[in-house]
């Protein structure tokens, strides 16, 4: 407790001041600036080593697990956070080490997901990378091209350093977390469990409290930082000020609101102004009432502690807190309110050990007044550049200056003693009284260090310590994932943020094929997103993992605007490994954490599925030990021509379909019979251009019509028939008794062993004749293909929904049921609006796809059969295929639709239809067995 104020001083103003500089550091424009960010970074790293020790520390406290009968530990960051971000008087050191590291990583918002940059729009259901629907996170990563122009980007090995600082505590902070599922939070009387210690404990209850209040402490100073009045009425209106507002209040928030976010030169503006007076017939805010305005700056002025210090010493003190205004009438105010307070107890008061002033308290009031004045004009006069030095003030001017007040201030033959103007001449010209910022922002200065240090010495005998108790620590930790989890999510956008578009294309051709291009922050990002995801879900705090997993699936850029052109879709994917990494994080999360994705987060799922089979990236082998998703647990109801006849039968009325919604177009030319359902304009734009597949869906997809097709470049049909069953690259294979790598490692691993497949042996000389070897021929898109097969078990999906509750079963079900629904729909109706999903619609091919996952996850629980059957499955295939006169002629504007206009007592045969009458048939069977 004795060292409170020091540690927060060395965590707010030395590691995240180094870390705000980090950030700043210039361009190397010259030889001397790329030598001194050498040296800045050579001590930075020493410097982020020791927070990464810090962070990933055991706490020394320690609360027991009862069951169990085990010991752990609070983190650092626990402790931090309990006794700084939980106190009104001190500043954010827990979540301010977050946030700034996070910034270093490419982060942009605080702990409340509000711009810091404030240079970018936050536009939900676009489909960039960094959106985030159904969160309040403003993620875009634009940074104003000022900023870019002045600061250079930080150095990889220093991002990587602060990314493991952000991993290690996140990991450290939830180690065990768990054993907390099956401890009671509450004891009997619905109270919070508090553990007896020697020290005084507070519990989470009122930390909750306290934090909440901090919250509305830091709004209404970004609020008064704007205009004075605002910030004060939002703290009457949410309860932090009494009703009636006092001056006490007012004052006890200037004086601490610096710590919450205060700009000192608004706190400076409001104790200055004069107030406005009575007016008859208008109602005027107590808090700008001249009295009022008068009475805060006595009791600022009073709550400064200027006994035993000299004016001097007072006066750096006093304007170290806030800055002065411009206005000479407000300087006047706030020096004449200063030296009512500190002449009448300074050592130069009759009451200290100097008695240089007057016993009369007025007249000593007025000298203190004029020697004020008279220090900061002479500050003024010897800092300013612009002032040539043959004009500055001398040591005799300032002598002369004040020397004789007058008979009215100074008694006879009290005039101020000469080596006593010395000594303040001295200490003025050898160090300047100067204003600065607060925190990461700003710096310590002498005179803000002793303000500290004496409202510490105050504060210390009610200082209170956070409750040992497993409630406690758990909620102790809900506490602090509420503060960082917006920031980490901004991180993770910053590691994985790199436009694929800005470095992949050159000079024609695609660059970065293996991906080892950025995979040190892409690895970082994998682990962090994944941690703070299985955090939030063993937390139970289900309303912060869907915002987080929607992020994710977001960041994957396979869900929002199908409008764009397949081939850029697809390339968009295949070489940005960011995209890759956010699509391996959240199917390995989905299977983890399936039971409270809840609806929007398994239509995110889906939606990345449909939109990965749309583009040719899902393989039909699963790959080491897996199931194609691609794939039937049962064998085709239909023969081989029956199968022929059916898919000529579609194309035809297809084809149909098609002309009545695009009868305004060119007409069609005839296509073969494998080239109207085998091609899609993904892969051979040029064959098939004026075939029907080429026909844009009314929700913009590709209309592909055959579900389990997946076209081959050339590279992969020569290897497909050489038939050796293997993949064209090796990949490594971990076996079940080895602990495996992370997510994050064995993407890299991947990426990594890509990279060096087939380098080993390349020509020296160019003479040389290169083998056959397929793994180098192998295509992009085949090789995130395989990349991807032996990363994610998309398989998983189904077979471990087995394992899911009844609600996420449900919430599965349901997201493919809505989807097939909503994919006919117009598409004036397809744009989500403000904080709802954006529209995620299904080719032809997609929603077939969809079919046959509802009927492969049906029968994987089978024990819960009945239960699907007759909450879902039977009202989606009675919607789907039960027959409704003239409902084709009022839904004719729909090109799509299940029922064929031109013949409305028919349902059109669709793969999604024909998918959909198998899937009926196979339940069926099983039914009946």
């Amino acid at each position: 407790g004795r060292l409170r104020a020091q540690f927060e001083s060395i965590f707010s103003g030395f590691y995240q001041r180094a870390l705000s500089l980090l950030r700043r550091r210039p361009l190397p424009e010259d030889g001397l600036v790329f030598q001194a960010n050498l040296i800045f970074d050579s001590e930075v790293e020493i410097i982020l080593e020791s927070l990464v020790d810090i962070l990933c520390l055991h706490g020394l406290d320690t609360y027991q697990i009862q069951q169990n009968k085990s010991t752990q530990s609070l983190s650092a960051l626990e402790e931090l956070f309990a006794i700084y971000d939980c106190s009104m008087t001190e500043s954010d050191v827990a979540s301010g080490l977050l946030v700034e590291l996070s910034r270093c990583c490419g982060g942009t918002v605080d702990e409340e997901g509000e711009s810091i940059a404030q240079s970018f729009i936050s536009r939900r259901s676009s489909s960039t990378v960094a959106d985030t629907p159904g969160s309040s996170v403003d993620m875009k990563r634009g940074i104003s091209a000022s900023l870019v122009a002045r600061y250079r980007p930080v150095p990889d090995h220093l991002k990587e350093l602060c990314s493991e600082a952000l991993l290690g505590s996140i990991r450290r902070l939830f180690r065990g977390v768990e054993s907390f599922s099956q401890q009671p939070a509450e004891s009997k009387d619905g109270n919070t469990i508090a553990l007896k210690s020697s020290r005084i404990t507070i519990s989470t209850c009122s930390m909750r409290n306290a934090k909440n209040r901090k919250r509305h402490l830091h709004h209404a100073a970004k609020l008064f930082n704007e205009k004075a009045s605002k910030g004060l009425l939002y703290l009457l209106d949410n309860g932090i000020f009494p009703n009636p507002v006092d001056p006490q209040s007012v004052s006890s928030f200037l004086r601490n609101g610096l710590v919450v976010g205060l700009d000192k030169a608004a706190v400076g503006q409001y104790l200055g102004e004069v107030g406005k007076s009575e007016t008859p017939g208008k109602v005027i805010p107590v808090w700008e009432r001249d009295w009022f305005h008068k009475a805060v700056l006595l009791e600022y002025c009073s709550s400064f502690g200027f006994r035993g210090q000299t004016l001097l010493d007072g006066l750096r003190t006093f304007l170290a807190a806030f800055r002065l205004p411009g206005e000479a009438q407000m300087i006047d105010r706030i020096l004449q309110a200063f030296a009512d307070s500190c002449g009448r107890v300074c050592e130069e008061s009759m009451k200290g050990s100097l008695k240089l002033f007057s016993p009369d308290e007025k007249r000593a009031s007025d000298a203190a007044y004029l020697l004020s004045f008279s220090i900061i004009m002479l500050n003024t006069d010897l800092h300013n550049e612009n002032i040539r030095a043959d004009r500055k003030m001398k040591l005799d001017d300032f002598i002369r200056n004040n020397s004789n007040y007058g008979k009215d201030i100074t008694d006879e033959g009290k005039d101020l003693p000469r080596d006593y103007l010395e000594g303040i001449y001295k200490s003025i010209k050898e160090e300047q009284i100067r204003t600065l910022g607060e925190g990461a922002d700003g710096s310590m200065t002498v005179e803000r260090w002793k303000d500290v240090m004496r409202s510490a010495k105050s504060t210390e005998s009610h200082q209170q310590i956070f409750g040992k108790d497993v409630a406690d620590a758990k909620n102790l930790k809900e506490l602090l994932l509420e503060s960082a989890w917006q920031p980490i999510l901004s991180a993770i956008s910053g590691l994985w943020g790199v436009a694929s578009e800005e470095f992949y294309e050159l000079d024609g051709g695609m660059q970065n094929l293996d991906g080892t291009y950025g995979v040190q922050s892409v690895r970082i990002g994998i682990d962090l997103a994944h941690e703070i995801l299985s955090s939030s879900s063993n937390l139970g705090r289900s309303d912060i993992f869907q915002d987080l997993f929607n992020s994710i699936c977001y960041m994957s850029g396979l869900l929002g605007d199908y409008n764009a052109d397949i081939d850029q879709r697809a390339n968009r994917f295949i070489y940005s490994i960011e995209r890759q990494s956010a699509l391996t994080v959240a199917i390995n999360i989905a299977e983890e954490s399936g039971d409270i994705i809840g609806l929007d987060g398994w239509k995110c799922v889906w939606g990345m599925i449909f939109e990965l089979r749309d583009l040719q990236l899902l393989s039909t082998k699963g790959g080491i030990g897996r199931r194609s998703i691609i794939s039937e647990s049962d064998p085709d109801l239909l023969t081989i021509d029956a199968r022929n006849d059916f898919y000529l039968k579609m194309v035809r009325d297809m084809q149909g379909l098609n002309e009545s919604y695009d009868a305004e177009g060119p007409p069609r030319k005839a296509t073969s019979f494998f080239g109207s359902f085998f091609s899609s304009s993904a892969r051979d734009p040029g064959d098939y251009a004026d075939s029907l597949t080429n026909i844009r869906s009314i929700n913009g997809k590709d209309d592909q019509l055959v579900w389990d097709y997946l076209s081959s470049s050339e590279d992969e049909d020569e290897k497909e028939s050489i038939g050796d069953g293997h993949d064209a690259v090796p990949f490594f294979e971990r076996t079940q008794t080895q602990k495996g790598p992370s997510i994050g490692a064995a993407f890299e691993n991947q990426l990594i062993y890509e990279s060096s497949v087939g380098k080993e042996e390349m020509p020296v000389t160019g003479l040389e004749r290169m083998g056959n070897d397929l793994s180098i021929q192998q295509s992009p898109r085949a090789r995130v293909r395989h990349r991807l097969s032996q990363l994610v078990d998309f398989s998983g999906l189904i077979s471990e929904s087995r394992y899911l509750d009844m609600d996420g079963l449900s919430d599965l079900l349901n997201a493919l049921v809505e989807m097939i629904r909503d994919s006919s729909k117009s598409p004036n109706n397809t744009r989500a609006s403000e904080g709802e999903l954006a529209s995620l619609p299904l080719s032809p091919a997609s929603e077939a796809f969809a079919e046959i996952l509802l009927c492969e996850i049906a029968l994987k629980n089978r024990d819960r059969f009945a239960h699907v059957w007759e909450n879902i499955l039977c009202a989606h295939y009675n919607s789907r295929l039960t027959y409704r006169p003239g409902w084709g002629r009022q839904n004719s504007d729909s090109a799509l639709s299940d029922t064929n206009p031109q013949h409305p007592e028919t349902v059109a045969l669709t793969p999604g239809i024909e998918k959909c009458v198998t899937g009926v048939l196979r339940l069926c069977i099983y039914a009946s067995s």
